[in-house]
């Protein structure tokens, strides 16, 4: 089943917004979704009024759930019908992990490609920054959508993006969708952003 990751090395571009709206969508038509956040952040469970769920134990992390240190269902939140959450606590001691323990990397690749077996649609929410955690997701996904905001940061966040695909070794062809937002039909920046884009 496709694994389907939103991504840009730009903050405040609609990243989490898109993925949840693909989400929901595809919740709504009766496939059985998973997000998997890799945000500290955790937006994605604001963006569907289950924020709660983020503060409401200490160890019901993925982190956790990869150190066998609770289950599969501790960790996980269905915010709509057919439609679950995983959230992450600390993508940098995670990211550690998996620099410095090679073995961590193959759990957390076989355990996403586990999750594909109970579900249609692997969704995957990132923060702008990037690390061996990125990679490695970034790496298995299916496909990736390039969320783009039509200013000159969003730009540059764009070019940043692929120039990380490109020092990271990450397939330009997983790259399925560039979506830009932001755009207004009279207001000038937008449009010449587009058209550079």
């Amino acid at each position: 089943m496709p694994i389907i990751s939103t991504y840009c090395k730009k903050g405040g571009v609609g990243k989490t917004t898109l993925l949840g709206y693909l989400a929901h969508y595809y919740s709504l038509k009766d496939k059985k979704v998973l997000i998997i956040s890799a945000d500290d952040q955790n937006s994605i469970f604001k963006l569907f009024g289950v924020g709660d769920f983020i503060t409401s134990s200490t160890e019901n992390f993925f982190e956790n759930y990869l150190t066998g240190t609770c289950e599969a269902s501790d960790i996980v939140c269905e915010a709509r019908d057919n439609m679950y959450i995983i959230k992450t606590l600390n993508t940098g001691s995670l990211s550690f992990a998996l620099q410095v323990k090679r073995q961590e990397e193959r759990k957390l690749i076989d355990t996403i490609k586990g999750f594909t077996n109970f579900f249609d649609y692997i969704f995957i929410d990132f923060p702008p920054s990037s690390s061996r955690l990125s990679e490695i997701l970034l790496d298995i996904s299916d496909s990736i959508l390039l969320v783009v905001g039509l200013d000159t940061l969003g730009l540059d966040g764009y070019i940043n993006t692929i120039q990380y695909f490109v020092d990271t070794d990450i397939n330009l062809d997983k790259i399925k969708y560039i979506v830009p937002t932001g755009y207004h039909p009279i207001k000038l920046a937008p449009k010449n952003c587009l058209r550079e884009l």
